[in-house]
């Protein structure tokens, strides 16, 4: 039974990866109310410091929000007809996130900068984190370009293109770089704008493993739900059927 429930949300993800990815649009770039749900006992709980801002020009650009600091909780989810979930809260000031934690991955809060979900074979890193308010216009692809390049001065951009999530789209980058001892890294890093804030998705890992951890990115990405302006969230439960 454990093993059909797995098949089903693979299904329901690659089912929805494939909306996902449609939005997208390739461009090389230059580089310059179900039945109620029973939630379990807090697994792991944590409140991050802010990162330090980011200088910024006269013009629009993207920060890292110091005005709030970030808790984090995470509750498995069960309930008649539903598959068991673990579910993470993010709490930063009036605004409330929630998304799916992929099977296999840990939260960890270690870094102040980010909630960070890690496989148990370190193979690859999923990453939100929720930076100063702008506006989907006021947002564009040369910002998050130029947040890019700072914080990985050394790779390439190879692709961008569109992708969302809570119902919102933003600029999408697939990068490459070497990092510390010459070790090859990938990246796909997405800008979406809400109410609350840019929310930054990142997966990082190995050229290798990149193609396979897409679907674990896009379940966080298209489970993702974000608080109205009283601060409630709607999270979906995940059904056993289809």
């Amino acid at each position: 039974m454990q093993a059909v429930r797995f098949a089903l949300l693979a299904v329901l993800i690659l089912s929805s990866s494939l909306t996902l990815e449609a939005e997208e649009r390739p461009a090389v770039a230059e580089n310059p109310t179900p039945a109620a749900t029973a939630t379990s006992v807090v697994d792991t709980a944590g409140t991050n410091a802010a990162p330090e801002r980011i200088a910024t020009a006269s013009s629009a650009s993207l920060t890292n929000d110091t005005s709030m600091p970030m808790d984090v909780r995470v509750k498995v989810e069960s309930g008649p007809g539903q598959i068991p979930a673990s579910r993470a809260y993010i709490t930063v000031g009036t605004n409330r996130f929630a998304f799916l934690v992929p099977p296999g991955f840990k939260i960890d809060t270690s870094d102040a900068q980010r909630v960070a979900m890690v496989r148990a074979d370190c193979g690859c890193i999923l990453s939100i984190r929720i930076l100063e308010s702008l506006s989907e216009s006021d947002l564009t692809p040369a910002d998050c370009r130029r947040k890019i390049l700072q914080e990985h001065p050394s790779c390439t951009i190879d692709s961008e293109f569109s992708l969302g999530a809570a119902n919102s789209a933003g600029p999408a980058f697939e990068i490459r770089w070497k990092g510390d001892g010459g070790v090859r890294r990938a990246a796909r890093i997405a800008y979406v704008p809400l109410r609350g804030g840019v929310v930054e998705f990142a997966l990082d890992s190995s050229p290798e493993k990149f193609g396979a951890m897409l679907s674990d990115l896009n379940c966080v990405m298209l489970t993702f739900r974000a608080s109205d302006s009283n601060g409630k969230i709607e999270a979906t439960p995940l059904y056993d059927r289809i």
